[in-house]
């Protein structure tokens, strides 16, 4: 065997099979003196499995407006779960969070201050089985969240994430104020 068609092992059923000459992938291109690396499996299931990781969230996404006209930066780094389960009934989910307080600089023209925001970070995922479509009322498209824990926060009907009712934030905006995404109740805003 050649190094070419030892490095295309597949294992099936228990039985070694081998790639021969010219049935090498298009993707993965002969580079001479570069040697490929092979990812153990371990390791590939290991990086794949439910756990946090770091993502990328856009803020406007996670804060349902502002009354900054824009945001810098516009997007952060946060913990969240993510990954694969070992069964197709089964979806990663938070187990574990807690709130992170982050500087943003929010710009008014023409002027700027900085701000602190604060998003949710999980720090602990589980596999738990998904949600059953009976979950949902039949008059309502929308899946049933638990409780949140907070008083005056009611959980995203998307995401069953606890955040603060939007006419919250709206009530803040209209007497120019900012809204606490902590206490979900409106703030003077930060000089």
């Amino acid at each position: 065997m050649t190094p070419t068609e030892l490095s295309w092992r597949v294992l099936a059923g228990g039985r070694s099979l081998v790639a021969r000459r010219g049935q090498v992938p298009v993707s993965q291109p002969d580079v001479p003196g570069h040697q490929k690396k092979v990812v153990s499996w371990i390791d590939v299931y290991a990086r794949a499995t439910c756990q946090p990781r770091e993502v990328v969230v856009p803020l406007t996404v996670e804060l349902m407006g502002t009354v900054a006209k824009q945001l810098v930066p516009s997007c952060v780094t946060v913990q969240r779960c993510g990954g694969c389960c070992p069964d197709d009934g089964l979806e990663c989910v938070p187990t574990g969070q807690h709130q992170v307080r982050m500087q943003i600089l929010m710009i008014r023209y023409p002027s700027s201050q900085l701000g602190e925001m604060s998003l949710e970070e999980h720090s602990q995922c589980e596999c738990r089985p998904k949600k059953k479509e009976s979950a949902v009322k039949p008059d309502s498209p929308r899946p049933l969240c638990p409780r949140c824990t907070q008083r005056r926060q009611r959980p995203d009907p998307r995401t069953c994430r606890c955040r603060c009712r939007r006419r919250s934030f709206l009530r803040c905006q209209g007497r120019g104020l900012e809204l606490n995404p902590d206490t979900c109740r409106c703030r003077k805003l930060r000089r």
